[in-house]
């Protein structure tokens, strides 16, 4: 018998592994993967789904779990249930059976959800085997061989990611030509529109890039975008976004701007490079490489 329970979810990205066994990107869900030894290949395994009940506090304060219904017709599973029914249908696997296992992920890793101990032993039986060491080995040289319908998607992670880095690239190209207009009021009677944003600063070119991404339906980033303007572009791991880029004058091995740089009405911009390494994620899957790095020449 090989399962895979995963408990509620604290946050908002599916577990990866748990994903790529169910396609479930529902919070909280469970899902038990048997695997009977017969001779048909046909009925020889089982995939059970156990989502949440809806709960009144779901529908007040956030996005409530589909009904069983609904989630038996978006999810190609033999079948869905509640997490309480979980314990029997272990039971009902496993009462026939004198040499079941129970293969699950790594117990005492902080990168994994806890699996509750009611749920792995005491509500199996003493004859069941419950063991961490196989399920995650299994699970990594499953995944190494891409799928064609998963390069589709890393495809797509891949492509979003890229026009994010050309939107990005035009946008500030447009900033210091001197392209960007202002329409009557801006800044003054109303806030100023994206398309009268003068980019000025780390964030701001980030925030180009995160929302070009949104705007093609990424939800998530694959990593935290690295945005480094001038010469904190040579730092590896980067991890701020915060400063603006460098407005002459500038010393040639100054890895700081503490704001003491001119900042008159007319800004002369330092020649510098703006390095962006940040690529999306598309339904779990992620954009790096070479797809996800540009380097602007700023001047």
């Amino acid at each position: 018998m090989l399962g895979a329970i995963r408990p509620r979810l604290t946050k908002v990205d599916q577990e990866s592994n748990f994903y790529y066994l169910s396609g479930c990107q529902i919070p909280g869900s469970l899902l038990l993967v048997a695997f009977r030894g017969t001779t048909s290949p046909v009925t020889a395994t089982s995939h059970d789904l156990f989502i949440p009940r809806i709960e009144p506090a779901d529908i007040m304060w956030s996005i409530p779990p589909p009904t069983l219904e609904v989630a038996a017709q978006t999810h190609d599973v033999t079948r869905v249930d509640y997490p309480d029914n979980l314990t029997k249908t272990l039971h009902d696997l496993t009462k026939s059976s004198t040499d079941s296992v129970l293969h699950i992920l790594p117990k005492d890793s902080a990168l994994f959800p806890v699996v509750p101990q009611e749920l792995t032993e005491l509500s199996v039986s003493s004859q069941v085997k419950v063991t961490d060491q196989y399920f995650l080995p299994a699970l990594h040289q499953a995944r190494l061989i891409k799928t064609p319908e998963e390069l589709q998607l890393i495809k797509k992670a891949n492509e979003i990611s890229s026009r994010a880095h050309e939107t990005v690239m035009r946008v500030l190209g447009a900033a210091v030509r001197g392209k960007i207009a202002r329409g009557e009021g801006a800044g003054e009677t109303r806030p100023l529109l994206p398309g009268e944003w003068l980019i000025e600063k780390e964030a701001e070119a980030e925030a180009i890039f995160v929302a070009s991404c949104r705007r093609e339906g990424s939800i998530h980033q694959a990593y935290l975008p690295i945005v480094a303007a001038s010469t904190r572009a040579s730092t590896l791991h980067y991890c701020c976004n915060d400063r603006e880029f460098s407005w002459g004058p500038v010393r040639p091995h100054d890895h700081h701007n503490h704001d003491d740089f001119a900042h008159g009405d007319e800004k002369e911009l330092t020649p510098q490079v703006l390095l962006i390494d940040a690529g999306c994620e598309w339904t779990n899957y992620a954009s790096d490489s070479e797809h996800s790095f540009s380097a602007i020449w700023v001047s």
